[in-house]
Formats: C-alpha cells, sequence, structure tokens
C-alpha cells in the first residue's frame, strides 16, 4: 500500500493514505487539476516535546508474522533535541464500515468511531544532541538511520 508520513508542529505524527490520487470525496474521478484528499489512517499525537522539524519512513513495508500484519518504520527529528523511531503497524482490528465524518483537532477530517487502520509505537528515543535536529534519513536499503 502507498502511505505518507507527516509529523507536525505539535509533535506528532500521521499517517496517510498516499493511493488516492483518482478518488474525490464523494469516491468519484477526479480531472488532471483536482487534488484527491487523502484518508488519515494512523495518528500519535504527541510523539516529540516540540516540533517536527524532518521525518523519514522506511523504504518498503515489511511483511511480519500473520498477528502482526504489515509494519514499517518511521525516523522522525525534532527541536526538543532528539529523534525517535517509530513503529508502524496495521491494525487488524480497525473498523472499515463506519462513514460518520467530523474534524478532529487538528481541522482534518476522521471518520467518527473508526479506529484507525495503523498504529503508531514509539520503540527507540535518541537523546544526547546539543542542538535542535532538522532531519532525518533512512539508507535506501531500510537498514540504518541517519
Amino acid at each position: 500500500p502507498k502511505i505518507i508520513a507527516t509529523g507536525g508542529w505539535s509533535g506528532g505524527i500521521k499517517i496517510w493514505n498516499g493511493g488516492n490520487e483518482h478518488r474525490d470525496v464523494d469516491g468519484g474521478e477526479t480531472t488532471a487539476d483536482e487534488v484527491a484528499p487523502l484518508d488519515l489512517l494512523g495518528a500519535k499525537n504527541i510523539v516529540h516535546e516540540d516540533r517536527i522539524m524532518g521525518i523519514a519512513m522506511r523504504p518498503y513495508l515489511t511483511s511480519t508474522t500473520s498477528t502482526d500484519g504489515l509494519s514499517t518504520m518511521v525516523a522522525s527529528a525534532s527541536i526538543d533535541l532528539s529523534a525517535k523511531l517509530c513503529k508502524v503497524t496495521l491494525n487488524e482490528d480497525a473498523v472499515a464500515d463506519s462513514m460518520d465524518v467530523e474534524d478532529d483537532v487538528d481541522g482534518n477530517k476522521a471518520k467518527n468511531k473508526q479506529q484507525l487502520r495503523y498504529n503508531i509505537e514509539e520503540c527507540a528515543h535518541l537523546k544526547g544532541h546539543a542542538a535542535r535536529l532538522c532531519s532525518v534519513a533512512f539508507h535506501p536499503t531500510g537498514k540504518f538511520v541517519a
């Protein structure tokens, strides 16, 4: 699946569906001049204590055991002097049939009463820098992060 990770000045990370390029809000086709909306698939509101300045997603999804579904990693860099690694896993219990839509606290459209399709769990807190961090990147193999 195509997914996109974003990091905000609130210190949170969100996962979005990046495969909606031909669908509009009503499910119809979009024209070349229209931008299709992205669906919010996962969120962790407080990852850092301050603004996230850089975020990177591991270059590919990996298959884990059948109970874990698919997983990937997201690395984030913040002005709170730290970097963090978060594991993003498919939420097998997500409810897919709820269509009630309302604004969340950030003003994004989110499906009410629907569990998000991806869980975001912090797995490493890298601290010790004397100044704020501005970027983070994965090696193309996905085995290293800088």
